[in-house]
């Protein structure tokens, strides 16, 4: 399971990561989704070592990209949604203020 938030993090970062893991001692690998070098390589999500080689891992999360990005572009015209209830809120848009200032005062890689 994905939360909401990881999912929005990894539809939303051009700079995402994918890297495969392993082998583990029954021979195998783990997929893996992080951010970028400027976030650290931040993990953002992992599997168990399920995937028989280091390149079905990283296609398996490659098509989890994929269908995060397509369940974000459905989700955030829900109008159900919390968060897009929250940033159209007062306090949102307080959220979005400091986001934007974050984004203008962030440091070149």
């Amino acid at each position: 399971m994905v939360s909401r938030l990881t999912a929005y993090a990894i539809a939303n970062n051009p700079n995402i990561v994918i890297v495969s893991g392993g082998p583990d001692k029954n021979g195998k690998f783990a997929g893996q989704i992080t951010l970028g070098l400027e976030d650290y390589y931040r993990p953002l999500l992992s599997t168990q070592p399920t995937y028989s080689s280091s390149e079905a891992a990283e296609n398996a999360m490659k098509e989890l990209v994929v269908r995060i990005k397509e369940f974000v572009t459905k989700d955030i015209t829900n109008p159900n949604n919390p968060i897009k209830k929250f940033m159209e809120s007062p306090e949102g848009e307080i959220f979005q203020s400091i986001i934007s200032i974050a984004k203008e005062n962030r440091p070149e890689s």
